[in-house]
C-alpha cells in the first residue's frame, strides 16, 4: 500500500484539478461536486474502496491519469515529492 505522504499527494492532486474544473464551470448554471467525481472515477478505475488502499504501481498509474486529466485542463500540477530524504 501506499504511505501517508503518496495518500496526501493523490488527495491535493483531486482537490486542485477539482477547485479547476469548478472554476472552469463558473456561471454555467448547476455545480457539479468534481472533487466527489473524480475520487468515484479513481476508486472505479483503479478498483480501490479508498485511494489509500493504492498499490505501489496503482499509484504511479494514478498519478499519471491525474496528471494527465490537468494537462488536458491546460494546466500542469508540479512533479510529484521524492519522499524522505
Amino acid at each position: 500500500m501506499i504511505t501517508d505522504e503518496q495518500a496526501a499527494e493523490v488527495q491535493e492532486m483531486v482537490k486542485v484539478i477539482a477547485e479547476e474544473l469548478t472554476r472552469q464551470s463558473a456561471g454555467g448554471g448547476q455545480q457539479k461536486n468534481y472533487y466527489s467525481s473524480l475520487f468515484t472515477e479513481l476508486h472505479r478505475r483503479f478498483r480501490v474502496s479508498s485511494y489509500k488502499n493504492l498499490t505501489i504501481e496503482k499509484y504511479a498509474r494514478a498519478i499519471a491519469w491525474l496528471r494527465d486529466y490537468d494537462d488536458a485542463l491546460g494546466r500542469s500540477l508540479p512533479p510529484p515529492s521524492e519522499g524522505p530524504d
